[in-house]
């Protein structure tokens, strides 16, 4: 017999550690955030907080262009992918900014440069696959499924093979 699986049967191979530590640190954050005052919002402040000022776009244009093109190369790059995409983009960003110590403290620069990187990762990351030598995991499954059932990747992916995509 089954010991505290209450019932359950997803619990006969145990708790995950992720669910368990989110599970306890939303329960104890839940008092906290109720304990606060609430703060009045202005409903006609709304819009004017979305938008950066355009200086901030001016810096968000930038860091966007060199966390692109650096995420996109070293998405190219077997293995690298958008991890290592986003850590160099930051890492370059800091460098080449006029205020590196505003980094870690709330500069957008830090956040859209790898944000920018790791979208373009996955871009970079769909080259290698076309040549026959996927850089990523998740390409080499699709390649290796393409091939063994015999549907074959670009230039003709799901022609005549929606059965292998849509299921």
């Amino acid at each position: 017999m089954p010991r505290f699986t209450f019932n359950f049967p997803e619990l006969l191979d145990g708790v995950g550690l992720a669910p368990l530590a989110m599970g306890l640190f939303g329960i104890s954050e839940n008092p906290v955030e109720c304990g606060k005052e609430d703060q009045a919002v202005d409903p006609h402040d709304q819009g004017k907080r979305a938008l950066p000022d355009p200086g901030g776009l001016e810096k968000v244009h930038l860091a966007h262009s060199t966390g692109s093109g650096s995420g996109f190369f070293l998405g190219i790059l077997p293995g690298g992918g958008a991890v290592l995409g986003s850590f160099v983009s930051y890492a370059m960003e800091k460098r080449i900014s006029k205020h590196p110590e505003e980094f870690g403290k709330g500069a957008i620069e830090g956040v859209a440069a790898p944000e920018a990187a790791n979208n373009s990762a996955s871009t970079g990351a769909s080259f290698p696959p076309d040549s026959g030598h996927p850089g990523q995991r998740g390409h080499g499954y699709f390649a290796g499924g393409s091939n063994d059932s015999q549907h074959y990747s670009r230039p003709h992916a799901g022609e005549g093979t929606s059965q292998l995509f849509w299921g």
